[in-house]
């Protein structure tokens, strides 16, 4: 016999069985209240309610049987006690008999600032990883849909956190089925195939960010004695889209989307942003928010100009200083828009030369050494925004005023940290190592490098030019 619902009456409950280990019979007239029926015969009372996102099934008492320490009910005494406990669930309360009785400790919500101050002064870090840390407890930690906050520390169990993880897995992929309709009824059917594709994995990779930062505020608690064993060990990772190949840039794609970032960008401090994201492959972050004295045109170790972001001064990812190479592109865009200067950067008969339009001197661009000397001093946001000591912001609602001008179909699909993934697809493409790439990205781990080295149609054309280079075909046939 499985499980059902039906009334239960004296009759009932007394000739229930189970063919398995355990069966549930469900009272239809009491919500939450069940039998569970074991195969040895015995039997329990149980109510079941919701917490959150989380589903409860506790004991309430056995069923004409006596037993030292257990509750003896008939039904109407088991109905009686279900009922008085969907009060206490009706009034958002946990009515678990252990409930009032949890350990004694400093809950989660208490603990986390605590948290967050350490990593912030004795790990040193960035403001981006602590603000995400935040943004998840915040949203989901908090939420009494989860009811995750308010455990003690030493109460917080696996079974939480893998309810949890379901939860933020869920709530997202309802609002992006929400989307996916809005899509079709609106028409916009590229959407609508884009939103198709990701529906199945919606939500899994913040639920996965939610369970990081749990565990690292697990590891915390670990470390400093208060937790035996981090609980959110074993908690497995849910599976996510990745990036969708369509959507990486070949050279070809790139070429065009920098040709539309000049033509169609909403302004100039967009265009010039999205153009120095394309031309050194750097995250949108690292960009908007570099100063002018981060621009470093001369340096003894170092040939060529290039942009230091550096660990103390970024205000987002970045967690080692790093250099950021000035291609003379780059080195255009940046002398366009440098404060009170007349030096331009330009082309001419194939060789880059820096020019001072007020008086028409020229020195080639590199050693920049040459010229450095006559740019005034600047300070403040190279891209400053209208609010005061601001960068600008929305980068990514830029580019996608900008790609919707292509008629390829890769340029299309990318969003703006789309044109790191083709920077680093095409590095890949032109025979750099990984460990050139990953140096060039300012990754910490390998891993995540090998996320961006997608096999692009460049790739296999690279790699049957360097064969036939290898064959010996580069001039024709080889004999017979």
């Amino acid at each position: 016999m499985g499980d059902r619902s039906v009334r239960i009456t004296e009759r009932i409950a007394s000739s229930a069985r189970a063919e398995r280990e355990y069966t549930y019979v469900w009272d239809a007239q009491q919500p939450g209240l069940g039998l569970r029926v074991r195969s040895t015969g015995r039997k329990l009372w149980v109510m079941r309610w919701s917490l959150g996102r989380r589903q409860v099934i506790k004991t309430i008492g056995v069923y004409k049987e006596t037993e030292l320490g257990e509750v003896v009910m008939a039904v109407a005494d088991a109905r009686r006690v279900a009922r008085e406990m969907r009060v206490t669930v009706d009034r958002g309360e946990d009515p678990s008999p252990e409930a009032g009785r949890r350990p004694a400790g400093k809950t989660i919500a208490a603990r986390f600032p605590e948290f967050i101050e350490h990593k912030r002064k004795r790990e040193g870090l960035t403001e981006r990883t602590l603000e995400g840390y935040q943004a998840h407890f915040d949203l989901h930690l908090s939420s009494r849909r989860y009811g995750v906050a308010d455990l003690p520390v030493t109460a917080l169990t696996k079974r939480e956190i893998v309810a949890l993880q379901r939860g933020v897995a869920d709530g997202a992929r309802e609002r992006a089925a929400k989307r996916l309709e809005a899509a079709r009824a609106s028409g916009a059917m590229e959407k609508v195939a884009k939103l198709e594709r990701k529906l199945p994995y919606a939500g899994n990779g913040a639920a996965n960010k939610v369970v990081l930062t749990l565990s690292s505020f697990c590891a915390w608690l670990v470390a400093s004695g208060e937790l035996e064993i981090n609980p959110c060990d074993g908690v497995g990772s849910l599976p996510t889209a990745g990036r969708d190949e369509e959507s990486v840039l070949t050279r070809a794609d790139a070429v065009e989307a920098l040709q539309l970032i000049r033509e169609h960008a909403p302004n100039h401090s967009f265009r010039d942003a999205l153009l120095l994201v394309a031309l050194t492959a750097q995250r949108d972050s690292d960009i908007r928010e570099r100063r002018w004295e981060d621009v470093v045109l001369t340096d003894p170790e170092v040939s060529i100009p290039y942009l230091r972001v550096d660990k103390h001064k970024s205000l987002r990812r970045t967690k080692r200083a790093k250099l950021v190479p000035l291609a003379p592109e780059a080195l255009t865009v940046l002398l366009e828009r440098w404060p009170s200067s007349t030096l331009r950067a330009r082309c001419e008969r194939d060789e880059w030369v820096v020019v001072d339009e007020a008086t028409e001197e020229r020195w080639p661009i590199y050693p920049s050494s040459a010229w450095a000397d006559q740019l005034p001093r600047a300070q403040g946001f190279i891209f400053p925004s209208r609010v005061k000591g601001k960068p600008i912001w929305g980068l990514w609602h830029a580019w996608e005023a900008v790609r919707e001008h292509s008629q390829r179909k890769r340029v299309r699909a990318s969003d703006v940290h789309g044109l790191r993934h083709a920077g680093a697809s095409l590095m890949r493409a032109m025979g750099m190592s990984k460990e050139e790439i990953k140096d060039a990205l300012a990754h910490s781990h390998a891993a995540t490098t090998e996320i961006y080295l997608h096999r692009t149609p460049d790739f296999y054309t690279e790699l049957a030019r360097q064969l036939r280079t290898g064959l010996g075909l580069e001039d024709g046939s080889p004999e017979r």
